[in-house]
């Protein structure tokens, strides 16, 4: 296989990357500031070659290349017929254009398919709507309509890209397109960092042995799909209550680059202290959700500990899931951004989350009422909107699109 112009790939091959960075005082981190505080905390995962189709979420370590010219040769971009010569008028032969035919003569045609080389002798090729016929001693003859714009419908060799161009920067999320204009240049392996993936712990007491509580879980029916929409591979979801069992799980041995635990803060914070992990945040402003904590691991791991209100637990890993993704894969950022026309805020440092949706004019709305929001204004909400503080109606926030 071939990636990125090198030979020899071996998907599944690792790349030595650096060493994580010494680990920062622990702070509390506004939603601006976040991406840019993990890319200083966090080490990215070491990159390693892949094919591209198994990988969508991943992000690439090296610029994706085109190995040959796109297209190949010239060839037909739509239906129609190959022409030799400035006309008016060509006398069109009997046959198709294929491989093997003989170079066209000044003043012939021939009909073509798209997508099929041109000819020999071929000058341009005309659209099969913008011709007309007639006949002239026995022999069809060709023109151009009246109306017809002087245009040529010839894919000129290398008119896509040529051997070296850049498709994909370094840098850019494995996607649909990243992985089709891989496989139409021929490149169907790729280096890249990722796709994430997560253990994902959802604690609490209502999990133990005979526990009588009415308490429901409502994270761990949709915790996959919700990380899912931010690139992260849920492996596994584990269902643990509080005290001695959180800490026998972080004996385990486990191959994902990340865990989530949903609950136990405080808990958390301790036993991060006993295993000798490195915190790196200890909570982010933002409202709700803003109670969270980031650790990098003693074996490497990082650790995302979001609060277990189930409407917490969602905005928090929606806006700092990404933001660890970024990092752990060196992703450049993406945003985007749309006007939120019925919500202000107060001044002050906490960014607020709102779930919204789009309406007529393409500005968008709340779902729910001014207040704390809940799971049910989700229902109909499009997206998270993280509206800055100080903020005033028709303000340009940014926005995080959900799972549908």
């Amino acid at each position: 296989m071939t990636g990125g112009g090198l030979t020899g790939i071996v998907p599944g091959a690792a790349v030595d990357v650096p060493m994580a960075p010494p680990a920062p005082t622990a702070v509390y981190v506004s939603v601006v500031s976040l991406p840019r505080f993990l890319r200083r905390s966090l080490a990215p995962l070491a990159p390693t070659y892949r094919s591209l189709s198994d990988v969508v979420g991943a992000t690439l370590a090296r610029p994706l290349e085109a190995t040959a010219a796109e297209p190949s040769m010239d060839a037909a971009a739509l239906d129609g017929y190959a022409i030799s010569g400035s006309g008016p008028w060509w006398t069109v032969r009997p046959e198709r254009v294929h491989p093997t035919m003989a170079a066209l003569g000044n003043g012939e045609a021939a009909r073509i398919t798209r997508g099929m080389p041109t000819p020999r002798g071929s000058t341009a090729v005309i659209r099969a709507e913008d011709v007309k016929f007639s006949r002239v001693a026995g022999r069809v003859v060709l023109t151009r309509t009246p109306h017809a714009p002087l245009r040529d419908d010839t894919r000129v060799r290398g008119e896509q890209w040529h051997a070296g161009t850049v498709l994909a920067a370094a840098g850019t999320r494995v996607g649909a397109a990243v992985v089709s204009i891989g496989s139409s240049a021929d490149v169907a392996v790729g280096l890249v960092r990722g796709p994430v993936s997560a253990d994902v712990l959802v604690t609490g007491r209502r999990f133990a042995a005979g526990a009588a509580t009415s308490d429901t879980d409502a994270v761990t029916p949709v915790v996959s799909t919700f990380l899912a929409a931010g690139d992260i591979r849920c492996r596994k979801v584990w269902q643990i209550a509080d005290g001695e069992l959180l800490r026998a799980w972080f004996a385990m041995p486990t191959d994902a680059e990340l865990v989530i635990v949903v609950g136990a803060i405080d808990e958390m914070r301790c036993l991060l202290t006993e295993i000798g992990a490195a915190i790196v945040v200890d909570g982010v402003m933002i409202r709700p959700g803003g109670e969270q904590l980031i650790a990098r691991l003693p074996d490497g791991r990082t650790l995302i500990v979001v609060p277990a209100n189930p409407f917490e637990a969602i905005t928090a890993l929606m806006v700092t899931g990404r933001c660890v993704v970024e990092a752990l894969t060196d992703r450049t950022p993406s945003r985007l951004r749309g006007r939120l026309v019925d919500r202000s805020t107060p001044p002050g440092q906490t960014t607020d989350i709102v779930p919204v949706t789009q309406v007529d004019g393409g500005v968008w709305r709340a779902t729910g009422a001014v207040g704390i929001p809940h799971l049910a204004h989700l229902v109909d909400a499009q997206a998270l909107a993280l509206l800055p503080p100080g903020s005033t109606r028709a303000t340009l926030a940014e926005l995080i699109l959900l799972p549908r």
